[in-house]
């Protein structure tokens, strides 16, 4: 049954004339059409932050922005509702090959300093021209990271 339902499916039979089936394949070109008619993305580094502790985004948390190489503060920004910035954190020009650091400020966020108190992820620009996304997952005893999309 599974193979004729992929046969069925190859050769425009079956499932082909069933009209649930059809809606979904015709949503599904559409946004193919739409992905495709996108306007290339610009080079940027992105974050979000996550409070697993309370399952919500982590609102008003402070974000240090670090060049490694030499070690320097490029800016501070802070979280909005969303548990995101208003702006990426570089962009365009600013976006470099190198290592960076962002520091987030998780003990004055959750108001206590018992375990963790500033979170750093270190990490590497390869290629400038693409996007970099850092999320944060954050409780007062743990966190976790991954380079998202």
């Amino acid at each position: 049954l599974l193979g004729s339902a992929r046969a069925s499916r190859a050769d425009g039979g079956a499932l082909a004339a069933m009209p649930s089936f059809n809606k979904v394949r015709d949503r599904e070109g559409a946004i193919a059409r739409v992905r495709g008619a996108r306007a290339p993305q610009m080079s940027t580094l992105t974050t979000h932050v996550l409070d697993t502790s309370r399952g919500c985004p982590a609102a008003k948390m402070t974000i240090e922005v670090w060049a490694m190489d030499p070690a320097r503060l490029l800016k501070t920004v802070q979280t909005n509702q969303d548990g995101r910035v208003d702006a990426p954190l570089l962009s365009g020009s600013e976006m470099a090959a190198g290592n960076y650091e962002l520091v987030f400020l998780v003990g004055a966020y959750f108001g206590q300093r018992k375990f963790l108190d500033r979170v750093p992820v270190r990490f590497t620009i390869s290629d400038p021209s693409v996007k970099y996304h850092v999320p944060l997952l954050v409780s007062p005893w743990a966190y976790s990271t991954y380079r998202g999309s």
